[in-house]
C-alpha cells in the first residue's frame, strides 16, 4: 500500500512522483522570428548578459550560500512542494509522499505519471540530469525523517490510502479493501504482490517489512479497515 506518490500504486510512492512538477510549457522554438532577430541583437545582447548573471545568482540558493550540497528540504521544495504540498502532505494536485518506497517511488519520478487520479495535474519525468541519483536519495531521507503515524487511521492514510483511496474503495489499486480480513490483510502487507513491476497500478505492491511496520502498527491499521465499513 504505497504512498506514491497520494506518487504517487496499491503501492506506495513517490511522484512522486517531484520548478515544482508542472510541466514546462510553450518552449519549442516553433514561434521565434527570426526576421527580427538582427534588429534585436544590440538591445538584447545587455539584457541577455543581465539575466544569466540573475540566474546563476539564484541558481540552487542552498549550495551557493553554504557551500555544501542542497539539503533534502531545499529540494523537496523546489521539484516537489508545489504540487505534493511544503512537507509531503499532500494536496489536491498530487499524492502524500512521506515515507516513501524508494525503488517505487524513483521509478515514478524518472518515468512521470499521466495524472488521471489528479485533473490537470500530471507529472512529468525527472531525468538524472534535473534530478541525480543521489539527490533523490537527500529528498527520500527528508520524507522519511517524519514521524511515524501512531494510530490505525493516520497509518492508513500514509501507507494506503493513495492506491485503495481514502475509504478504502479500490483507489487506482481497483482494489476494495473494507470486506478484507485481517489476516489477510496483514499478510498481503508482509508479502507484497507483483514483484518490480511498478507501472501496474493493479498489481504491484510494495512489501511491508515489521522495521517499516510494527505488527502493533499493522494490528492497528487492519483494525481501522475493518471498521471502515
Amino acid at each position: 500500500m504505497p504512498r506514491p506518490a497520494r506518487l504517487v500504486g496499491p503501492a506506495p510512492v513517490l511522484a512522486l512522483i517531484l520548478g515544482g512538477l508542472s510541466p514546462a510549457c510553450g518552449d519549442d522554438g516553433t514561434s521565434t522570428a527570426t526576421g527580427s532577430a538582427t534588429d534585436s541583437d544590440a538591445s538584447t545582447s545587455d539584457t541577455s548578459t543581465s539575466d544569466t548573471s540573475t540566474s546563476d545568482a539564484s541558481t540552487s540558493d542552498a549550495t551557493e550560500t553554504t557551500g555544501e550540497p542542497a539539503t533534502g528540504e531545499a529540494l523537496f521544495a523546489e521539484h516537489c512542494a508545489s504540487c505534493h504540498g511544503a512537507s509531503g502532505e499532500g494536496s489536491s494536485l498530487a499524492y502524500e509522499l512521506r515515507h516513501p518506497i524508494r525503488d517505487y517511488s524513483t521509478f515514478v519520478v524518472r518515468s512521470g505519471r499521466p495524472g488521471p487520479e489528479f485533473p490537470n495535474s500530471a507529472m512529468p519525468a525527472f531525468a538524472a540530469d534535473v534530478l541525480s541519483d543521489d539527490e533523490l536519495a537527500r529528498i527520500w531521507d527528508y520524507l522519511d525523517d517524519f514521524p511515524q503515524a501512531s494510530d490505525g487511521e493516520a497509518l492508513y492514510l500514509d501507507y494506503c490510502a493513495n492506491c485503495h483511496a481514502v475509504d478504502g474503495s479500490g483507489g487506482v489499486s481497483e482494489y476494495d479493501i473494507r470486506a478484507a480480513q485481517s489476516a489477510i490483510i496483514a499478510s498481503q502487507v508482509r508479502k507484497g504482490s507483483g514483484g518490480t513491476n511498478y507501472g501496474s497500478r493493479t498489481l504491484y505492491m510494495p512489501a511491508y517489512s515489521a522495521e517499516r511496520l510494527s505488527d502493533a502498527e499493522l494490528d492497528a491499521l487492519a483494525a481501522y479497515v475493518d471498521a471502515m465499513l
